[in-house]
């Protein structure tokens, strides 16, 4: 490539004509397609989690401030015409009070105008034990370094706490026995217990009896 002379100036440098031949469609000239995009913004205020609304895009790649917030395929739709996913998080650890750099790179087109920054308001929360897990922690000391229970009739338990505010307000699902899947997605295993929703409903109407937020820990054993 040529670097001195007159009119270097003018002259082109780097990748400026591509296109994709032996389509069924015919040549898919690329050239002038616009596949990078980027944008500052403002962190939102608060300390609830921080999402990127992406149903107006395609696919392709996002970062923000340089932090990988990973690959998004809203073009591709589930056997119901949907996106599998539109929402991706963006921890707020990689964010800054102002001026924040998002950058997209696009291979399908769509409309980075139109890209949101909103706040996830719901959390949803789980939890999971069984008599394979230990005990609590705090139910076990170390005396002569050895470890030994302080508690004859220690049993494994599940603690689930809200944040600041926050209300329980509803429960999905409880099961006593073996459920399958994971948080998020569990189903009833072969072994349940009717009851189990119950006791935890009970559970959360307790925490919620004095002035209607979660501010102590459910335990469950």
């Amino acid at each position: 490539m040529k670097d001195s002379g007159a009119y270097l100036e003018h002259r082109l440098a780097g990748v400026h004509t591509v296109v994709i031949q032996g389509l069924n469609a015919g040549t898919l000239d690329l050239s002038h397609s616009v596949w990078g995009h980027q944008r500052y913004f403002d962190a939102p205020s608060g300390h609830d989690p921080v999402a990127l609304e992406m149903s107006s895009m395609g696919k392709g790649l996002v970062w923000v401030n340089g932090e990988s917030i990973g690959r998004y395929w809203i073009s591709y739709l589930n056997p119901l015409g949907k996106a599998s996913q539109s929402g991706y998080h963006v921890p707020r650890s990689f964010l800054k009070p102002k001026d924040n750099l998002m950058v997209v790179f696009e291979e399908h087109g769509g409309k980075p105008e139109d890209i949101q920054i909103m706040m996830v308001k719901r959390d949803d929360i789980c939890t999971v034990v069984s008599d394979l897990h230990p005990a609590n922690v705090r139910s076990w000391s170390r005396k002569n370094s050895q470890i030994q229970s302080v508690d004859d009739d220690a049993k494994p338990e599940a603690r689930l706490k809200c944040t600041g505010k926050k209300v329980i307000q509803s429960i999905d699902f409880a099961s006593f026995g073996n459920p399958d899947g994971m948080c998020g997605n569990f189903t009833v295993g072969s072994c349940h217990t009717p009851q189990a929703k119950a006791v935890a409903e009970k559970v959360k109407k307790r925490l919620s009896a004095d002035d209607d937020t979660c501010t102590d820990s459910a335990i469950l054993s």
